[in-house]
């Protein structure tokens, strides 16, 4: 059936607004895409990530994801994906800043936190609310920085921020059986309402790292074109079927 929701791997908001043109590349869609597309950001400025923004409205997504959550170095040493779990004040402006300059749905992509000393993720995710932003929804993987992609993942902290903020939220790391998503979901309040959303499903991204994704809040849903609607809709409904057979 296909995806309901396609996100766009990293694209640099600086060199947006430098018009690299490699990376205003990045950003074409084929006209024969139906799924809504999710283009993802990231930077450190406001002030560019904000245009960057723009530029990524202006070129057809569907939703804006800021990525605060990268843990490659070369990303880290510039200030950026996840060196803002350290710097949550300009995390959060970051995020206002691009909420100001879009009429788009905003997500938001965080850590559990930089390292086991600064587990920060709960009060970050509020925060990026609180700014006016991540209307769309929060994504948190269950690791640190520090951790990478090694070792297991905390999905209690993952709970807590589903608990803390009013927005969906989007589970991710070292979920890779189908019975485990499901005692997951058990365990952590997980899919079709136990974050009190109103529809939850899992997919699976590349070979290992599983999303739980609570969707179709009624401001992304309004905001898709009614082809993406029609398709979005269709495919909740397939997939809320799917789920009920699984647990069964």
């Amino acid at each position: 059936m296909g995806c309901a929701l396609v996100y766009t791997e990293m694209i640099s908001g600086m060199a947006l607004v430098y018009r690299n043109r490699r990376t205003l590349d990045m950003l074409h869609v084929s006209e024969d895409e139906h799924p809504p597309i999710a283009i993802q950001l990231f930077g450190s400025d406001p002030r560019v990530m904000a245009s960057a923004a723009r530029i990524v409205m202006d070129a057809g997504a569907d939703v804006i994801d800021i990525n605060m959550g990268c843990p490659v170095p070369k990303i880290v040493n510039n200030g950026e994906g996840s060196a803002l779990m350290r710097d949550p004040e300009r995390a959060w402006a970051i995020v206002a800043a691009v909420r100001q300059a879009v009429d788009v749905p905003v997500t938001v992509k965080i850590r559990k936190g930089w390292d086991d000393s600064s587990v920060n993720a709960v009060e970050f995710a509020k925060g990026c609310v609180d700014a006016g932003g991540a209307d769309g929804g929060v994504a948190v993987h269950g690791r640190t920085r520090e951790q990478g992609y090694s070792g297991d993942a905390d999905w209690n902290i993952i709970a807590q921020v589903a608990h803390a903020v009013d927005v969906p939220v989007i589970g991710n790391g070292g979920r890779n059986q189908r019975r485990e998503f499901f005692r997951n979901a058990g365990e952590h309040g997980g899919c079709a309402g136990g974050y009190d959303r109103p529809w939850g499903h899992w997919v699976t991204l590349g070979s290992s790292e599983i999303v739980c994704i609570i969707w179709l809040q009624a401001r992304i849903f309004l905001s898709l074109s009614p082809p993406a609607i029609g398709f979005l809709w269709h495919y909740a409904i397939s997939m809320t079927l799917s789920i009920s057979r699984g647990k069964r």
